[in-house]
Order: structure tokens, then C-alpha cells, then sequence
């Protein structure tokens, strides 16, 4: 999630009423009411805080059917998998409902505010140590034996790893030339071809090993207490899954000093493709925007993918 797409969540509107979701949530927490519950934000689930003590995430409307199930169950388990090997707060999902009509995921609240909302405002000292305590939170979660687990418990296979990561790519440019491409002007095209192109002639000389990734790693889904600075947790796993560890990494516009602590407490293999891969992922942020937008008519979807293909044009021109 970049900026924004943080700014979009924030401003789109719930696609689900209290009034609808309030039958489900009172088979969990009995007694409440209108005024118990509060919209913070509306992305791939509508999310609401209840009580001031929990999370409710019901999916967009879109996804109010089997996908959605799925998608709750998914992230259901891979929280299970992951929340006993890492040392910082995650969800841990207490309340669910796989009804079709409201889907949806409760856990206790995590206390702490996104730090997307003041990164600019920390001192330098506090923002080392944050990077510093993100930095070991990814050497948790990029794990080889976290890897192991998954498999395990998804039964897949990725010995070749780096054919299907080429094809993820390939199939994505493909959609780009497909669907974006009536949406951008021509030298936003040329832009995004030579993305794409110089990014998957080099494909084939990467050797870097896939871990579990949270897929979605950027300020707003890292919360910290205000007052002390302190990570207080990581939320968002919808996105969780074995990629290119490069991916939780896209740090690009909260300052050099913040990436490069990062990077510098990171004890993972930093190969030497390791910075370009984050490069294009980071640029590429733009396209999942566009095509949901696209196929699903959503038009500040797609206006707030064409915002943010200009900003990663300004910043990798």
C-alpha cells in the first residue's frame, strides 16, 4: 500500500452499512450498538474499529462471496502459521463469520497509531531505532524456516521459483498492454515499457532464495506508539505469501536514512539485484490500482493509480 492508496482507502466511502454488519457483530460482542462502532478505512475490506477495542474487516462488496471466504480463510491460517514465530504484535483473528453476505474478521485491537500518520515528524534517533526494530521484525518473518511451514501447510512448490516469478511479471505485462494501456498517455507508455522490459531481460540471472512475504509492507500497516516511538505491531497479511523478499522493502519515500538502517539491521542475502528488484516494485505499485479499477469500474480507483504512476515517474524517472 503506498501513500496513495492510503489516502484512497481513507477517503472511500464504506460499501456496507452499520445497520447490515451490526447483526453479525452482536453474534460476538452482544449488546452493541449504532454508536459502539466507528469507519476507519475502505481498501480490500471495509475495516471498523467496535467498542474501541476490536477490528472488524468485512470484505468490498466485490469480494462479499466464495473469493472473499477464501480470502479470510487464508489469511486466517497463514496469521496461525506465522504469529508464533515472531516477537512483535500481529492480528490474531477471534471472531469469524464465513456467512456470504457479511464475511468477516474480528481481533483484539493492536494499540498504536500507522506510521504512515507522523513518520515525517520523528526525530532522526527514534527513527533509527524504528527502522531498526522493523528491520528485525523482516528478518523474523523472511525466516527459512517459516518457508518450510508454509509449504507444509499450503502444499506448494518452489524449486522453480524464479520461472514462475518471470511469469507472474510476464502475465502482468501483459495485462498492462492490455488494460492500462487506454488509460495512460504515450510517454507514460514508453515509461512503463521500459519498466517492464529492462526488468524481465534480467530475470534470468537472479538466484535469490523466496521467503514468506507480507506483500503490503509500508508505514500505514506498521503501527507505533506515539509517544515512545516504539513498534507496537504489523497489520494487513491479505497479501501474505512466498515471493521475492525485496518486496517488503519499498521504503522509498520515508528518506534515506530510514531505508538504509532498515537494510543495514536486515540479515537476510541482499544480492546484488536486491535494490533493482525493489526499484521496480515500488514503480510498478501503480498497476494492481489500474486494473481493479478498470475491471471492476471503479473510476477514483483508476484516477488514483494514474496519481501515483506520476509520482513514481518523478521519483524514477
Amino acid at each position: 500500500m503506498t501513500n496513495s492508496m492510503t489516502f484512497y482507502e481513507e477517503q472511500n466511502p464504506k460499501d456496507i452499512s452499520i445497520s447490515q454488519i451490526l447483526p453479525a457483530l452482536n453474534k460476538f460482542l452482544p449488546n452493541t450498538n449504532k454508536n459502539d462502532i466507528k469507519f476507519l478505512y475502505h481498501g480490500t475490506y471495509n475495516v471498523f474499529e467496535v467498542k474501541n477495542d476490536f477490528i472488524f474487516r468485512i470484505p468490498d462488496e466485490s469480494l462479499r462471496n466464495t473469493k472473499g471466504i477464501q480470502l479470510i480463510q487464508r489469511e486466517d491460517k497463514i496469521l496461525k502459521l506465522i504469529k508464533p514465530h515472531l516477537s512483535i504484535l500481529i492480528p490474531d483473528p477471534v471472531f469469524i463469520d464465513l456467512t456470504r453476505n457479511t464475511p468477516l474478521m474480528g481481533y483484539k485491537k493492536i494499540p498504536g497509531i500507522s506510521l504512515s500518520k507522523f513518520i515525517h515528524k520523528i526525530d532522526n534517533t527514534y527513527l533509527i531505532k524504528l527502522a531498526k526494530s522493523i528491520g528485525r521484525f523482516l528478518n523474523q518473518l523472511h525466516n527459512k524456516k517459516l518457508v518450510k511451514i508454509y509449504t507444509d501447510n499450503f502444499g506448494v512448490d518452489y524449486t522453480n521459483f524464479i520461472d514462475s516469478y518471470h511469469d507472474v511479471w510476464e502475465k502482468e505485462y501483459r495485462e498492462v498492454k492490455s488494460i492500462v494501456w487506454s488509460f495512460v498517455e504515450d510517454y507514460q507508455k514508453a515509461w512503463i515499457q521500459t519498466l517492464y522490459t529492462r526488468f524481465l531481460s534480467k530475470i534470468s540471472d537472479f538466484t535469490f532464495e523466496p521467503t514468506i512475504v507480507h506483500g503490503d509492507f509500508d508505514t500505514s500497516n506498521i503501527l507505533v506508539d506515539p509517544i515512545s516511538c516504539n513498534l507496537s505491531g504489523i497489520i494487513d497479511f491479505e497479501e501474505t505469501k512466498i515471493f521475492d523478499p525485496a518486496v517488503d522493502f519499498l521504503f522509498f519515500r520515508e528518506g534515506k536514512l530510514f531505508l538504509n538502517e532498515l537494510m543495514a539491521t536486515y540479515n537476510g542475502v541482499i544480492d546484488k539485484y536486491f535494490v533493482e528488484r525493489m526499484q521496480f516494485t515500488f514503480s510498478r505499485a501503480f498497476i494492481p490500482y489500474i486494473l481493479y479499477g478498470a475491471n471492476n469500474n471503479i473510476p477514483t480507483l483508476i484516477e488514483a493509480g494514474l496519481q501515483l504512476l506520476s509520482e513514481r515517474m518523478t521519483i524514477f524517472p
